[in-house]
């Protein structure tokens, strides 16, 4: 294998993970769309503000988790960005993720606080309590 094909090959092993991670943020974002689709469903029978709370702690639940993968997708973006600086002695397959640890855009509350997240999230919870609201007037 020469020395090119192990670059290619760590930054190939480094995107994998990239594109996991944001595939587990679609799914998570899927299903909080899913817990708001629920709770139009439930609305409609039940008009107890424990419904409420049922639809509204998972979504709680599913954006500090969906936070958590952007927050390590950043990582290895930067870490992606490594890996690609590096000669190609250098290149180990090491999946250690190297990142300044002072840049704020790291750090998991960050990615906790960032549009994609927020918005969306915020959303998601608002929209439960106005239907709950007009369902239950």
């Amino acid at each position: 294998m020469s020395d090119d094909e192990k670059k290619i090959r760590h930054l190939e092993m480094i995107e994998k993970i990239i594109t996991r991670m944001a595939d587990n943020s679609f799914l998570l974002k899927r299903w909080g769309i899913l817990v708001l689709v629920a709770i139009v469903a439930l609305s409609h029978w039940e008009n107890s503000e424990y419904v409420i709370l049922a639809a509204i702690i998972p979504c709680i639940m599913l954006w500090i988790l969906d936070s958590y993968h952007l927050c390590i997708e950043r990582r290895y973006r930067s870490h992606y960005d490594v890996v690609r600086a590096k000669s190609n002695d250098e290149i180990d397959y090491s999946m250690h993720c190297e990142y300044d640890k002072d840049d704020r855009e790291m750090r998991y509350l960050n990615a906790f606080r960032s549009r994609t997240e927020s918005v969306f999230y915020i959303l998601i919870i608002v929209s439960i309590v106005v239907i709950f609201f007009v369902c239950k007037v």
